[in-house]
C-alpha cells in the first residue's frame, strides 16, 4: 500500500519552470475553477495524485479530504485490476506513512469491489468488512488523518458520507514503523504492491479507474495553520518500463474549493 516518494523526484521538480493553468474539478460548478499557482509537476512509478508541505518550523498534524469512488468504465475487461485512492502524512524521505484509504478492485466475474483500509506504512494495512461502510461507485469517502505531538499515535475516520457510516481506528506505533514527521500531506491514487512467495513484491495491474475527483483537501499544522491545494506538487503515473504516463492530475483551488481530479489516460 505504501509508495515511495524519493528525495530526488522532489529535487528535480523544483528545477522545473512555473507555470499557470485553470482546470476544473469533477462536478464543481464552472464558475470556481481558479489557478494552482506554480505547481512542481513530476512523474512516479506508483502513484499519482498531489501533496503539499507545511511552513518550516512547523508540521502537519491533520490531514483531511473527499473523495468520489469511481464508476469503473469497462469492468468486464478489467478483471484482476486494482487501484487504491487515499489521504495520507508523510512518505517524502521515506515509506513511513500514516494513510487510509480505499481499494477498488474487479474481481474475476467482472464485479467492482470497494474495501476500507488503514496503515501506519510500513507496517501490514488492516483491511475492514464491506459491511463497515457499505460502499458503491459515486460514494464520497471522507478521510481525516490525525497525529498526535509526538508522531507515536494517531487516530483515522473513514466516513461514507453518501450512507452516513463512519469507522474510526486508534493507530499507535509499532513494529517496524517510525513516527510520523508531519512533514507532508498527500492525496493519491496508487498503483500499490501484492506479496509473492515466488517473486516478493509485485505490481497488481492497474485498473482503469476513469476519473478520481478529490475535494475538500485541507492540512493543518501543530501551529494552527490550515493550507489547502493552492501551491501543490503534483505527480503522474508512469510505471516502469511504459513510455507514457498512464495518468494525469487537475488541481483546482480557490474560493473556498481545494481539489484535484486523477484521470486516467
Amino acid at each position: 500500500m505504501s509508495f515511495m516518494l524519493l528525495a530526488a523526484s522532489i529535487l528535480l521538480t523544483i528545477a522545473l519552470n512555473s507555470s499557470i493553468f485553470s482546470l476544473p474539478i469533477a462536478n464543481a460548478q464552472p464558475t470556481r475553477s481558479l489557478t494552482a499557482r506554480s505547481p512542481y509537476v513530476s512523474t512516479t512509478e506508483n502513484w499519482a495524485g498531489a501533496c503539499i508541505h507545511p511552513p518550516q518550523t512547523e508540521r502537519f498534524t491533520r490531514v483531511i479530504g473527499t473523495f468520489t469512488l469511481p464508476h469503473v468504465p469497462d469492468p468486464s475487461s478489467s478483471t484482476g485490476k486494482e487501484a487504491s485512492f487515499w489521504v495520507g502524512l508523510d512518505g517524502h524521505r521515506s515509506d513511513h506513512i500514516l494513510q487510509a484509504g480505499v481499494d477498488c478492485a474487479v474481481d474475476k466475474s467482472g464485479i467492482v469491489k470497494f474495501t476500507a483500509w488503514t496503515e501506519w506504512s510500513p507496517e501490514k494495512a488492516t483491511f475492514y468488512d464491506a459491511t463497515r461502510l457499505d460502499m458503491a461507485a459515486g460514494d464520497q469517502i471522507e478521510v481525516e488523518v490525525n497525529v498526535g505531538e509526538q508522531g507515536t499515535e494517531g487516530s483515522i475516520t473513514l466516513s461514507n458520507k453518501s450512507n452516513r457510516k463512519t469507522l474510526t481506528q486508534t493507530m499507535r506505533l509499532q513494529g517496524g514503523a517510525q513516527p510520523i514527521q508531519g512533514e507532508q500531506a498527500e492525496w493519491v491514487v496508487e498503483n500499490h504492491d501484492l506479496a509473492s512467495p515466488a517473486f516478493g513484491f509485485v505490481k497488481v495491474p492497474f485498473l482503469n479507474f476513469g476519473t478520481v475527483a478529490f475535494s475538500d483537501c485541507y492540512a493543518s499544522t501543530d501551529k494552527g495553520t490550515k493550507m489547502d491545494l493552492s501551491q501543490p506538487s503534483i505527480y503522474r503515473l508512469k510505471p516502469k518500463g511504459i513510455n507514457s504516463k498512464v495518468t494525469d492530475v487537475d488541481i483546482v483551488s480557490g474560493r473556498g474549493i481545494s481539489g484535484l481530479n486523477v484521470r486516467h489516460l
